[in-house]
């Protein structure tokens, strides 16, 4: 049986989110002690911001690259581009190390308590048992390569390092921006992806980010890859 816990930090986000909106429902059920209620909303609070973070930061990573190339370069014809900026503000209170251990604790709880349904654990999303196996995919990690077509928004996308998944996602934003949209599903080492902008009547040159997340079986496998950026050409 599958694990119920994700090995992505976007899967882990969603996970939190979802067990710490409905495990107050079922607190009284459990035996859910207030302190345990107050460590599932901190955790989830913890992982929601963190793992908007890391999101940023890439962003940062791929826009500062941009800008020191632009700068430090040989083309003295191109316009001063604007100075990246990373800011990390609200941060929430911080948690003991351990989320996922916690998490599997409280599970393990629930899932022992004489009154424990299925149901339950569906809406709690704790269906499926810890797999070994499932542990080597949530460290593996996709390296992937972009590389833009001459022409029709068009780009090439190679994906190493795939483990064991059938299938991989293609997610994009436009630099700059974080807003990432699933463009694409392949399989193999390599695709060619067109991007779609949103202004269809604006043709101009797009700098894209583009990151890959693995799939095995219709599931996330393993983590998302570092960021790739791309300017895709009309």
């Amino acid at each position: 049986m599958a694990d119920f816990y994700p090995g992505n930090m976007e899967g882990k986000a969603q996970w939190h989110k979802i067990f710490a909106a409905h495990l107050p429902g079922l607190a009284a059920k459990y035996n859910i002690t207030p302190a345990q209620l107050a460590s599932v909303a901190a955790d989830n609070a913890w992982m929601q911001f963190w793992v908007a973070q890391r999101h940023l930061a890439a962003t940062f990573a791929s826009q500062l690259a941009a800008y020191f190339n632009s700068v430090s370069g040989n083309d003295a014809s191109l316009d001063p581009p604007a100075t990246p900026a990373f800011a990390l503000a609200g941060p929430p209170a911080e948690v003991p190390c351990g989320i996922e251990f916690r998490s599997r604790e409280l599970a393990r709880q629930i899932k022992g308590h004489s009154s424990y349904s299925e149901a339950d654990g569906t809406l709690l999303g704790i269906i499926g048992e810890f797999s070994g196996a499932l542990s080597i995919s949530s460290s593996l990690k996709p390296k992937i390569q972009a590389v833009a077509a001459s022409s029709g928004y068009a780009f090439t996308v190679s994906v190493s390092l795939r483990g064991k998944s059938d299938a991989w996602q293609v997610w994009a934003t436009v630099a700059g921006e974080n807003k990432w949209q699933n463009i694409a599903t392949a399989t193999g080492r390599s695709a060619t992806v067109t991007y779609t902008p949103l202004d269809q009547d604006n043709k101009l040159p797009y700098q894209l980010n583009i990151r890959v997340q693995l799939r095995r079986s219709n599931r996330d496998y393993g983590e998302v890859s570092n960021i790739a950026p791309v300017t895709v050409n009309p």
